[in-house]
């Protein structure tokens, strides 16, 4: 007895070391990885760090959301109101933990699949709602009604288990890791509770749960989902060789693959171009089509939302194209026709459709130019919620900004950088900037007046790849010929080079 638990115990080890161990070379290979393995997937996270929120929203977009609400600025001015509304409701609720949860597929007989949807979400949405708040209003009754339900449930160690497990936990669980996220620096979650809680997710979610198989071995949603399972773990458990291992997944699907791990091989595994519709090939053909458009939406919410966690952590694929040249961009306006404006859907003339999984759209406002139907839809439909991805996307992505808001940054190569909007803006004393790269470069940041001339010289070094926060501090003390008015940033990184606009309030 004593000899198999040991190597229960040594089993167990070793399976999660594939997690613990620090990230060793660049040319990590892991279990079941996309292939070829392609020098694109070589992905760099030298000098990388963790900070949070980095899944919902991050310290940038948070400060701006923050003078958005003071602003009473919409859409966040109502969004907001309709959180604090809800999160005071939460505060009664109880969570209610199982020791284990057996997850069946929507297809086995007598499947118990929307009861266990049903209590997954009730609780991650509970806790997501009163982390959210907290995060807006820094009230800590907040905050501890969201430890409260997270420590329930890792403290009740829940296991699980079921065919549809891993999808489940991956797309209706994964709002339990923003609230994580969102609280992971209150001084309240102690640093004891906070390892449990680790521990148990690690252990319980991604691997018995098998989270992190699903997106390994699906091509599908649920490889979406797992994706979003995996990424979100990630940050919560500050897990490099995790995230990194999410990072090529998410990557892959702008490449061909010919492995057995994708149905349909070829350039077009994940996202197909056909006589100018892009789609996705594995969602359209389900259910002969009856299911296409609703298995569309299960794949889009959880995919876009996977794609802003890559961008926080420094890794923007929103303007990535296939082999093939489809983009993310032209697969949701695509969807947007089917779902919205009734086109025609090829592979079925009565699709169902999902109206809680739309919040792919709102994400796309703050990223892409979009034809006047879909931003007038999304003006008129807020705010925007569902019940994955993130279900208060209006609130924390609606009209924040669009992230290439500079035309110089269009169609760059990933190689060259992402220039953020400073925040705040406008400013007093002083701002910051901040700006992505995608691998080591020598970086320089330059003030400029409205006349041209340089006013100061804020960078002009080798930076990591990654994520970087410069702060000019504009005040009197230090810049005394710095009045009100517009000043521009520029940012050269490499042979690329890209300014923005700030404006200077004393």
């Amino acid at each position: 007895m004593l000899t198999k638990l040991f190597i229960r115990i040594v089993f167990s080890i070793s399976f999660c070391g594939l997690f613990l161990a620090p990230l060793k070379s660049d040319a990590q290979n892991f279990p079941k990885q996309p292939e070829p393995w392609r020098d694109a997937y070589d992905i760099s996270l030298a000098g990388f760090e963790f900070s949070h929120p980095m899944t919902v929203s991050n310290r940038d977009e948070l400060e701006i959301l923050k003078q958005r609400i003071s602003d009473n600025i919409e859409p966040q001015k109502t969004a907001y109101e309709q959180l604090i509304s809800e999160a005071a409701i939460q505060l009664d609720f109880t969570p209610d933990p199982p020791s284990t949860m057996h997850i069946m597929g929507g297809y086995e007989p007598n499947s118990n699949l929307d009861e266990m949807r049903d209590w997954l979400w009730r609780n991650c949405h509970a806790a997501y709602t009163c982390a959210l708040a907290y995060t807006f209003t820094d009230d800590v009754i907040y905050a501890e009604k969201a430890k409260e339900i997270l420590m329930d449930w890792a403290n009740t160690n829940t296991t699980f288990s079921g065919n549809d497990s891993g999808l489940q936990l991956g797309s209706w669980f994964s709002p339990m890791l923003y609230a994580a996220d969102l609280i992971y620096n209150y001084p309240g979650w102690e640093e004891a509770e906070k390892t449990t809680f680790k521990n148990w997710w690690r252990n319980n979610c991604l691997l018995v749960g098998d989270v992190i198989d699903v997106m390994r071995r699906k091509d599908n949603n649920w490889k979406d989902a797992g994706l979003l399972g995996v990424l979100s773990a990630a940050v919560v458990l500050e897990d490099t060789l995790l995230l990194k291992e999410g990072l090529i997944q998410l990557k892959s699907y702008f490449y061909s693959r010919t492995d057995d791990y994708v149905r349909i091989p070829g350039s077009g595994w994940k996202i197909r171009n056909d006589a100018n519709v892009v789609y996705l090939p594995r969602e359209v053909i389900r259910n002969d089509g009856r299911s296409g458009l609703t298995y569309t939406a299960y794949a889009l919410t959880t995919m876009t939302q996977c794609l802003e966690i890559a961008r926080y952590a420094g890794f923007n694929y929103w303007n990535n194209s296939t082999q093939e040249g489809a983009t993310i961009k032209e697969l949701i306006e695509q969807y947007f026709k089917w779902d919205i404006e009734n086109e025609t859907f090829p592979w079925n003339s009565n699709p169902k459709k999902s109206s809680k999984r739309r919040n792919c759209y709102e994400l796309a406002n703050i990223h892409f130019e979009l034809d006047s139907p879909m931003k007038e839809w999304i003006k008129n439909n807020r705010p925007i919620k569902g019940r994955e991805g993130d279900e208060y996307i209006t609130l924390t992505k609606g009209d924040l900004y669009k992230v290439t808001t500079d035309l110089s940054e269009q169609n760059m190569p990933e190689a060259a950088f992402h220039l953020s909007q400073n925040y705040p803006n406008p400013f007093n004393n002083g701002t910051n900037i901040r700006f992505e790269i995608q691998q080591s470069e020598k970086v320089s940041i330059i003030i400029y007046n409205s006349l041209g001339q340089v006013v100061k010289e804020l960078a002009n070094k080798i930076y990591s790849p990654g994520g970087h926060n410069v702060y000019w501090d504009a005040s009197n003390k230090y810049n005394s010929k710095v009045g009100n008015g517009i000043y521009f940033y520029k940012l050269a990184a490499g042979k690329y080079s890209t300014t923005k606009a700030m404006i200077v309030l004393k």
